[in-house]
């Protein structure tokens, strides 16, 4: 089923030149970590629903969402408890994850934190990306993001990618290549298997269709099967290649 793309980008504030007093100036300068929060306040609500237009992927394809159906997310010994009231709206839990975009920050900081001062910052800034699905326009992440903050009044906030995002991927859950190693492994293995672990995927490069058979013990494996190739046959090895020679 392939894999979520990331688009990693900064937005920074700079309010004025160094830290002052907030005994003398402060209720005449600005807090740039107060706006800072709002407009993050803007564009992610307190359940983790995307606001910002456009970043929103809602569309689920039905071969997709009946290969997801199958699915459970989380377990594991050092698995963190899932919110389960987090994330798009009417959605599961596995198309949260799997078929969603997400607005995450990855970190946010203004004045000092180390040693904090009794002093206005004179800056903040905020780490974030956004994970994202095929079928997002990634090349217009940026300006829906600069017209969002335009329109709720964060003109001064500035926002730079950091760089080339990598790009989401996905194989259809009906595409001939991916049917056939599903058949092919149940027929080995005597049991059903759930598409998702056969990563349906394919190479951006050459647009051709690419296939691994992982371990269905949560996403670790799976990341790790498209990370790390020499892992990928762990689960199937022994049985898989009976049929995949």
């Amino acid at each position: 089923m392939g894999s979520r793309g990331v688009f990693n980008f900064t937005m920074r504030l700079e309010s004025h030149a160094g830290g002052h007093h907030s005994g003398n100036w402060g209720g005449l300068l600005t807090n740039p970590g107060v706006v800072m929060a709002h407009a993050l306040a803007s564009m992610v609500d307190r359940h983790g629903k995307i606001l910002v237009e456009g970043w929103r992927n809602t569309h689920i394809p039905n071969s997709v969402r009946a290969a997801i159906a199958k699915l459970e997310v989380g377990g594991g010994d050092n698995a963190p408890e899932i919110n389960p009231n987090w994330g798009e709206p009417d959605m599961t839990l596995a198309e949260r994850v799997f078929a969603s975009n997400t607005f995450e920050v990855r970190a946010f900081e203004t004045g000092n934190p180390q040693s904090p001062a009794n002093a206005i910052p004179p800056s903040a800034v905020v780490f974030g990306h956004l994970r994202y699905v095929v079928g997002t326009e990634v090349s217009q992440l940026m300006p829906l993001l600069r017209a969002h903050l335009d329109k709720h009044g964060f003109g001064d906030i500035t926002i730079t990618s950091e760089r080339d995002p990598m790009y989401a991927t996905r194989l259809d859950p009906d595409h001939p290549w991916a049917k056939w190693a599903l058949e092919s492994l149940e027929q080995t293995a005597g049991e059903e298997i759930s598409s998702y672990q056969i990563l349906a995927d394919h190479c951006r490069m050459t647009s051709l269709p690419i296939c691994l058979a992982c371990q269905p013990s949560g996403c670790r494996i799976a990341m790790l099967a498209v990370h790390n190739m020499r892992q990928m046959s762990i689960f199937w090895s022994q049985s898989a290649n009976r049929h995949f020679g």
